[in-house]
């Protein structure tokens, strides 16, 4: 059957369409940049989101060169989410990406305390993702380890690594986040 007009039976699943996919990605970019360091893992963080959205319109470069040019802000990217489904994925994605080495310091802090208010979240919809991520970032980064230890201490490559630096801009595809 057909149906006119937006509305959605509550059992159907929303996709996020291309804009807010680039405010999501550019949201988490924002997060990893946040505390000044680079972080493998929130790299991979960042990676695992681009591949999930199985979107080759997805212009991941892109975007990462908006957020370095400092073209994109918090609010103007929170702009473009639109519904408290979209804002709220937002805010845990980028507090996954903030915890993904296991700690978040204060500029990380301060980055998702204005992603918050930006996109309009009140602490009882943001306080349950702060105290379980904090668990599950805890238990990744323990996981990490032993995985660390089974390999004798070595990183894992990436595919498309080339060559000895592994910490380099190269090791990564050209991608630095």
């Amino acid at each position: 059957a057909v149906r006119s007009g937006p509305e959605r039976q509550p059992d159907e699943k929303r996709t996020m369409n291309d804009q807010e996919q680039r405010a999501l990605l550019g949201l988490c970019l924002l997060a990893a940049f946040a505390d000044g360091a680079k972080s493998d893992v929130e790299r991979d963080r960042i990676r695992e989101l681009v591949e999930g959205f199985k979107n080759p319109a997805l212009n991941a470069l892109e975007m990462y060169r908006e957020v370095l040019l400092k073209r994109v802000t918090v609010r103007s990217l929170a702009g473009v989410l639109t519904t408290p489904e979209s804002r709220l994925l937002a805010y845990e994605m980028a507090l996954g990406v903030c915890e993904a080495d296991g700690r978040r310091n204060d500029a990380e802090a301060a980055f998702l305390g204005e992603l918050q208010r930006e996109l309009g979240l009140g602490d009882t919809a943001t306080a349950p993702l702060r105290e379980q991520s904090g668990t599950i970032a805890a238990l990744a980064v323990q996981g990490r380890q032993d995985v660390r230890e089974a390999r004798g201490g070595r990183r894992r490559r990436h595919r498309g690594d080339q060559g000895a630096d592994q910490d380099g801009p190269a090791a990564r595809g050209g991608h630095v986040v």
